[in-house]
């Protein structure tokens, strides 16, 4: 995975600085493999302080001797955690998605990783794969664009804030042979490797 500099003057270099849209590859059918979620707290500084899956967490800490130890502990659901909450007593433990994916005309051999804590997002994720799962039969190798499109939320305790949740939508059939030219290129190179 590329570090988070690089990857973004990678993406920067195809999509501009403000992308509006990422064209992208799953690189498997498994979502526990593209889109894993995990209970995550960081630090002021964005240091991971714990990861759990409802059941087992892994938290810093230290020993004894003051040296940093990753304990194994149960882990309960956020809002039954007292490690979740702040000083100000809000959860900042929250479910996070990674989405895997593989941005063909950014870089074929480098994983991109997108952290969202978007309940919409997952569940557009789900959504789309479901879709493609029933007409194509698998989502590994299933060109995929990704957006972030607005969305005014209508929940009262949120007074009708905007977000912008990641959607998943199967693109028209030029961007998908678009899409796809760099796999026919870097497999017509590897061809002619294997055949001097």
């Amino acid at each position: 995975v590329p570090s988070r500099r690089v990857a973004a003057e990678a993406v920067a270099r195809v999509y501009g600085e403000k992308p509006a849209f990422l064209e992208a590859i799953m690189l498997s059918d498994d979502p526990r493999e593209v889109a894993p979620v995990a209970y995550k707290r960081y630090g002021a500084k964005g240091t991971p302080l714990c990861r759990g899956d409802g059941r087992t967490c892994h938290r810093w800490g230290q020993d004894e001797a003051g040296e940093p130890v990753l304990h194994e502990l149960e882990c309960p659901e956020p809002q039954d955690c007292d490690f979740a909450r702040d000083q100000k007593d809000r959860i900042v433990c929250r479910a996070i998605t990674n989405f895997q994916i593989l941005l063909p005309r950014v870089n074929l051999w480098g994983t991109y990783q997108i952290d969202t804590s978007s309940w919409h997002a997952r569940n557009n994720y789900l959504s789309w794969r479901q879709q493609v799962m029933a007409v194509v039969g698998r989502t590994r190798g299933v060109p995929v664009v990704l957006t972030r499109p607005k969305i005014i939320s209508q929940n009262p305790r949120f007074g009708g804030k905007a977000h912008f949740p990641i959607a998943l939508n199967t693109p028209d059939n030029e961007r998908v042979k678009k899409i796809l030219s760099s796999f026919v290129r870097a497999r017509a190179f590897f061809v002619g490797v294997d055949q001097k």
